[in-house]
């Protein structure tokens, strides 16, 4: 079985993909090939206008950042655990958003945390 092995002392093991880069502090034990699965937050949070009439988030406006699909949103009244879980006719700024939770929000300034990304390291 093949093993992944990272120094003890501090670093920062940077990884690069698909035009993204970050890293990630090393000094974590060996891991065997099927643990090699890192989660990470990619891009900045994303500051918008928008509403919430059942399961359709509209956005009118962006400040900040985008949305996308896995982002958790937060904002006055908004339901705990509410994520886009798909596109309507917004992909990243303004438009419509499928949300996971049925709710009424009326329109006010939100937030939403960049999706969570896994990348699995291979060797």
């Amino acid at each position: 079985m093949n093993t992944f092995t990272v120094p003890t002392e501090t670093c920062q093991a940077l990884f690069s993909w698909t035009g993204v880069q970050t890293s990630f502090p090393c000094g974590f034990p060996a891991l065997d090939e099927t643990a090699l699965l890192v989660q990470y937050d990619s891009g900045t949070q994303a500051e918008f206008t928008g509403s919430i009439s059942g399961p359709v988030l509209s956005v009118s406006a962006i400040t900040e950042g985008a949305l996308g699909l896995g982002s958790p949103l937060s904002g006055t009244g908004i339901a705990p655990r509410t994520t886009i879980s798909n596109y309507g006719t917004g992909t990243g700024g303004v438009g419509t958003y499928v949300v996971n939770i049925a709710q009424t929000i009326g329109s006010e300034a939100l937030t939403a945390a960049p999706p969570p990304q896994t990348l699995a390291l291979c060797f």
